[in-house]
Order: C-alpha cells, then sequence, then structure tokens
C-alpha cells in the first residue's frame, strides 16, 4: 500500500462507526419492506449480533412463491431498472477451489445434501451492495418498488428451483 492510500483509508476510518450506523439503519428499513414482497425471504440475524457493517443486503427467492423464475433473470431485470443487484456465491463446495484439496470420497452432490442453506443461497440467493445503504430513504423505497415491479412482471415456467 501506498502512503497516498494510506493516509485516505485513514481519514476514511473516521467515517466508519457512522456509516455502519446509518447502513444498520437502512437495512433494518430495506429487509422489512422486502418482506412484504411475496416471494421475497429477507436474510435473517442472529439474536446474538450486536453489529452488522452490512457489507450486503441479502434476500433469497421463495420457489414456492415464484414458480420457475430464476434468480439470475431478476437479478438481469434489476439492473435494468437501475437497481444494483447480482446473484449469491456458489456454495463452497461447487468452487473448483474447494476440490483441490479435499480429502475422502465425497462427491458434491453428497456434500450438498448435508449443506441445504448454501445450497438454497447459491441457486436463490441475491444482494445488493452496501452504497444503496449509504444513500437516503427514497434510494430504499426506490429498490422496493422495483424489487415488487419485477417480480410482478416477469414470466414464470412453473417450475421449482433447488
Amino acid at each position: 500500500m501506498s502512503e497516498l492510500t494510506g493516509a485516505v483509508l485513514r481519514v476514511q476510518l473516521g467515517r466508519l462507526a457512522a456509516q455502519t450506523e446509518q447502513r444498520e439503519r437502512r437495512h433494518e428499513k430495506l429487509a422489512a419492506a422486502l418482506s412484504g414482497i411475496p416471494g421475497i425471504i429477507p436474510q435473517g440475524r442472529d439474536e446474538r449480533c450486536t453489529v452488522n457493517p452490512h457489507y450486503m443486503t441479502m434476500f433469497v427467492l421463495d420457489p414456492g412463491e415464484l414458480g420457475g423464475l430464476d434468480r439470475d433473470t431478476v437479478a438481469h431485470a434489476l439492473l435494468a431498472e437501475g437497481i444494483p443487484a447480482f446473484g449469491g456465491n456458489p456454495a463452497i463446495h461447487r468452487t473448483e477451489a474447494f476440490w483441490t484439496a479435499r480429502t475422502g470420497d465425497e462427491s458434491v452432490e453428497d456434500i450438498a445434501r448435508r449443506c441445504p442453506n448454501a445450497e438454497r443461497l447459491g441457486h436463490r440467493g441475491l444482494m445488493i451492495p452496501h452504497q444503496v445503504l449509504l444513500g437516503g430513504d427514497q434510494e430504499i423505497d426506490d429498490v422496493v418498488e422495483g424489487v415488487a415491479k419485477v417480480l410482478a412482471e416477469l414470466p414464470r415456467s412453473g417450475a421449482g428451483q433447488p
């Protein structure tokens, strides 16, 4: 890291606590509003967690409500609406790096059966980046409105996803 980069980052650290607090408040508003949209399951929060910097606001598409609606199709439609959104990361057992150092004879599907939450997030999770949470109430309202619009307008195939 250069001296200039270090100086800029040091100044930014002075803003971290206020930005974390703002993201916490905006995340609560966004998660509450998203939970009112059929087919959306916002990320939960462990009661032991006292501070969450909310680098991402995550939610999962409910296949029971949304039929065959694909997560990536939703993400692309949200981007077309001007809403920054992208699919979650694949389950770690579905990455090449996981298998370079693995031991044992288990297959991807063996591990997938033992990790249903990782599978669910990897297939149906969507993320909204933290920059949205650093905006105002209007930005949160715009995201909620855009998600509701996209889910109402996209066609369904009727098939569920894993």
